[in-house]
């Protein structure tokens, strides 16, 4: 199971590699965790959280990218911002 820090780490590289991962397959257990079992989300509905710290450079830099993706989501994503505090 991961822990906040490891799952902060894997969405920030998530995210850092979103430009060039439309490029390749993304593979399970290299790429990105499953999360299992899956959890409830509303019917029809992907949903993404994004963990972020105000105090995090590389959340920080990303931010852009991320605002920039946010509004290109289609009505079946669900996208929250949370903050986390180490």
């Amino acid at each position: 199971m991961l822990n906040i820090r490891n799952l902060i780490a894997t969405l920030c590289l998530l995210f850092a590699a979103a430009g060039s991962a439309f490029a390749a397959d993304l593979v399970a257990g290299k790429d990105y965790e499953l999360v299992n079992p899956p959890q409830p989300t509303e019917k029809g509905k992907v949903e993404v959280i994004e963990f972020f710290s105000y105090m995090c450079p590389h959340c920080d830099h990303l931010d852009p990218f991320v605002a920039k993706w946010e509004k290109t989501l289609g009505r079946d994503v669900m996208f929250t911002r949370i903050p986390v505090i180490f």
